[in-house]
């Protein structure tokens, strides 16, 4: 059966302190949401607001609910200005 395949925005995951998260999708497929990477872009090829939230200092891998794990590791990092509107600044470059 045929079908059209397009584009369409990116779920939000959660906002804090203004800034809006959204999901990140393997291969854009919006059945395939990835666990661990997100974005504070909507925009279709913006892939340099992208950022995994295991590389966050926070990140503590023995959760057991990761996506809950997740909001809160990207909540402190909004707090401390890690992750801004324009993406995710490496702890390195702080």
């Amino acid at each position: 059966m045929p079908y059209e395949k397009h584009w369409v925005y990116p779920a939000m995951f959660l906002e804090h302190g203004g800034i809006r998260i959204y999901h990140c999708y393997e291969d854009d497929d919006v059945q395939e949401r990835l666990i661990y990477w997100y974005t504070t872009s909507q925009e279709k090829d913006d892939r340099e607001k992208d950022f995994e939230v295991r590389d966050l200092m926070y990140w503590n891998e023995d959760t057991a609910d990761h996506f809950e794990e997740a909001k809160r590791c990207i909540r402190l990092a909004i707090d401390n200005n890690i992750i801004t509107q324009n993406g995710y600044l490496a702890e390195e470059d702080c």
